[in-house]
C-alpha cells in the first residue's frame, strides 16, 4: 500500500540501469580519450618520412637521400651532428643554411639534386666533411615537429 503523501513517479530509471549508463559513459569517453591520445595503431604504410644512403668519398661523407615523404623545402629540414660520444658538435642547423658559402663555417653542403625543385627530393643529399665528423659521428635530421632520421655516419 502507498501512502498518501507520495505518488508514483513515472518515467524513473531503477538504480540498477542508472548505474550501468554510468559506467557506460565513462567507459566511452576513456575510450575516446585513448584513441585521441594514442591514436588509431596499424601498419606504418609510408614507412620512414627520410632514408637515406652514406658512402664514404674521399675526404667527405656523401649522404644520398633515397626517400623523401611529403616534399619539405630545405627551410624546414635541420640537421644535427652528435660525436660518437653522443655530445652535439654542429646544434640544429637549417639545411638552407648548409650552402658553399657557409662551408668553412659548417663543414657541411646541402647538395640539391634538383635546382630546378625548390623540395627536398630523393637525389639530394648532404656533403660532410670526414676531418671534422669521422666515423662513429650520429646524423639527426627532424623537422619542426619530429625527428624523422638518426643515421650513423660510417
Amino acid at each position: 500500500m502507498e501512502s498518501p503523501g507520495k505518488e508514483p513517479r513515472s518515467g524513473t530509471f531503477s538504480p540498477l540501469v542508472t548505474r550501468v549508463l554510468m559506467v557506460a559513459t565513462i567507459a566511452g569517453l576513456m575510450a575516446i580519450l585513448y584513441v585521441t591520445v594514442a591514436g588509431p595503431q596499424g601498419p606504418n604504410s609510408q614507412g620512414s618520412p627520410l632514408t637515406v644512403s652514406v658512402a664514404r668519398v674521399g675526404t667527405n661523407w656523401t649522404v644520398t637521400f633515397t626517400g623523401v615523404s611529403g616534399g619539405p623545402l630545405p627551410s624546414e629540414l635541420h640537421l644535427l651532428l652528435r660525436n660518437s660520444a653522443q655530445d652535439i658538435v654542429l646544434p640544429r642547423t637549417p639545411f638552407a643554411s648548409l650552402t658553399a658559402a657557409n662551408w668553412s663555417l659548417y663543414r657541411v653542403l646541402y647538395v640539391d639534386g634538383h635546382p630546378g625543385d625548390a623540395e627536398v627530393r630523393p637525389g639530394d643529399g648532404l656533403r660532410i666533411d670526414l676531418g671534422r665528423f669521422p666515423a662513429g659521428s650520429v646524423l639527426e635530421a627532424s623537422d619542426r615537429s619530429a625527428l624523422l632520421l638518426v643515421q650513423p655516419l660510417a
